[in-house]
């Protein structure tokens, strides 16, 4: 039985709007007495006082101090979690207080809460705002205009310090409003919509719980996860977490070599599809490639990706030459390759060469959705075979999907998950759909920037020691969407190889960045931002850990 200890003011204890005798719902109408109806296993802890503030003295009344309270509560109360809800009347003109003073009042409290129970185990509530006539006379004369707009500006004041402490946060007034009796408390329906508000909240936090406990969930809680905007904080830095424990602060750089663009393909969201008559061909030779290889090297590199669409010129012998040629001028480098479906011959000849790793995302294991995106000839089956083969090979294997494709369903999202947590590939590639010029997709809207890092998260929970990339089409869509990336769970960047006037031209989708950029500004630039977020970018191999390099 799990103690949860609701600690507030008279919005917890639960007053009648506008009552003159000071009349309470019942247990059965305040929030309190709905939650534990509502949630299993859970013992609530009712701690409301009307007046009660942060830690400002009442010079009406004594005992109104929440940090005096809370000691005593928490020391004999077996407390597991915390929802604390304070603040409105930290409002009153008596006190004079901006809204960063009461996040500084709400601070010292939460100071004594982290003594007894973790910060992930505390929900910090923003209060619902005082309406705009509770000064008038017959209502609360402690109030004036100006406490209006100090309760207006809690939301944002208290939502930083919860992502500072790395705890839930939700505001009651994106719930509930006031009553229009007193524009001050909540009235029955406010209560049983706070409620709701707040068991949603804690059954959520529970799966992502339950996702770093057992490494899994079944498809209709991940759908549900997937859905959960609230929680994208929690399961972050969980996820953060989790990769941090593994990886350290290190994310690994990748030096990406996107040697033609050129592809027997017609895939209706790419860039680069065979019948896009305005896409600018180019193809790279052999000595080409080798040569951004070893401009990588030179730079400290010791992965290298090489990249290409399914061009039919490349024949599998001439993929062999050029790897054996790098691995040749760089034994203690790795090589990926990512350049399409083949058969297992093929696969095995490239692993034979030298080549380590292999990156061939499944784009979705639905069939059907799978049609949507592909023509004919081409089969989910047939990209999951490649997969297996790759893997049974002995490659180190990445597959993974695109975020906002056509028609993709949260529970197509959910099998992919639970796919990938099937398969245990050792790389997973999650970046958001962006269109392109000239293609069947072209007008359809890029991915959800928010769900791609959602998804990011929990691939992370799901495959711990994965690699996960950053990818550029994060850094496309957004701004700053490959540092959200790494701290989403990510741990790899991919700064291009390619010669400039040939980045321009591999363009799967529109408007990707970097593309003018000389490797080593790209490479300083990347640097730099991981250090901008704490991190370190390295430089070495960085295999995935259960397997030996080559």
């Amino acid at each position: 039985m799990r103690n949860l200890l609701a600690f507030g003011d008279s919005n917890t204890w639960g007053l009648i709007p506008g009552s003159r005798t000071g009349e309470r719902f019942c247990k059965s109408e305040r929030w309190t007495g709905l939650i534990q109806d509502l949630l299993c296993d859970t013992n609530v802890i009712e701690s409301g006082l009307c007046g009660r503030t942060t830690v400002f003295e009442d010079p009406l009344r004594q005992g109104r101090k929440g940090l005096d309270a809370l000691p005593s509560i928490l020391a004999g109360g077996n407390i597991d979690y915390v929802i604390i809800m304070l603040g409105t009347n930290d409002c009153k003109t008596c006190y004079n207080l901006t809204p960063e003073d009461i996040g500084k009042g709400l601070e010292q409290c939460l100071d004594e809460i982290v003594r007894y129970v973790s910060p992930s185990s505390v929900l910090i509530v923003s209060p619902i705002l005082l309406g705009d006539e509770v000064y008038l006379p017959g209502k609360d004369p402690e109030f004036g205009p100006a406490s209006i707009e100090v309760s207006r500006r809690l939301k944002d004041v208290y939502k930083k310090i919860a992502t500072r402490r790395k705890m839930h946060f939700l505001a009651a007034s994106d719930i509930a409003a006031a009553d229009r009796a007193d524009d001050e408390h909540l009235n029955k329906e406010g209560h049983r919509a706070f409620a709701r508000a707040i068991v949603k909240e804690l059954e959520e936090e529970a799966l992502v719980d339950k996702l770093c406990e057992t490494g899994t969930l079944c498809k209709e809680e991940l759908v549900r996860l997937l859905a959960s905007p609230a929680q994208d904080e929690y399961l972050a830095s969980k996820a953060v977490s989790v990769s941090t424990s593994i990886f350290g602060k290190d994310v690994y750089l990748r030096g990406l070599i996107e040697f033609s663009n050129y592809c027997r393909n017609d895939c209706y969201y790419c860039g680069i599809r065979a019948s896009n008559r305005h896409c600018s061909r180019y193809r790279m030779t052999p000595d080409e490639i080798t040569d951004c290889a070893d401009r990588g090297y030179k730079l400290g590199l010791r992965t290298f990706v090489l990249q290409s669409g399914e061009d039919p010129a490349y024949k599998t012998e001439d993929i062999c030459k050029i790897v054996k040629t790098i691995k040749a001028r760089h034994p203690d480098c790795a090589v990926t390759l990512s350049i399409g479906e083949k058969t297992r011959e093929e696969y095995l000849a490239l692993y034979d060469a030298g080549s380590d790793r292999y990156l061939l995302r499944h784009e979705t294991y639905d069939p059907e959705h799978y049609r949507i995106l592909h023509p004919e000839g081409m089969s989910r089956d047939n990209r999951l075979r490649c997969l297996n083969d790759l893997k049974d090979i002995g490659f180190q294997t990445g597959c993974g999907i695109m975020i906002g494709t056509k028609d993709q369903t949260l529970d197509n999202i959910a099998d992919d998950l639970l796919y990938m947590k099937g398969f245990e590939p050792h790389m997973v590639g999650i970046g958001p759909f962006l269109p392109a010029s000239n293609t069947p997709f072209e007008d359809l809207p890029a991915g959800d920037i928010a769900l791609t890092l959602r998804v990011i998260s929990i691939v992370r929970l799901m495959l711990p020691k994965a690699l996960i990339p950053a990818t550029t089409a994060l850094g496309t869509a957004e701004a700053l969407g490959r540092e959200k990336g790494i701290l989403a769970g990510a741990n790899v960047v991919m700064p291009d190889l390619s010669p400039v006037e040939v980045r321009g031209k591999y363009l799967l989708y529109d408007d990707k960045i970097c593309v003018t950029d000389d490797i080593s500004m790209c490479q300083a630039c990347i640097t730099g931002r991981l250090r901008s977020i704490g991190y370190t970018a390295v430089t070495t191999r960085g295999d995935h850990p259960d397997s030996a390099a080559k």
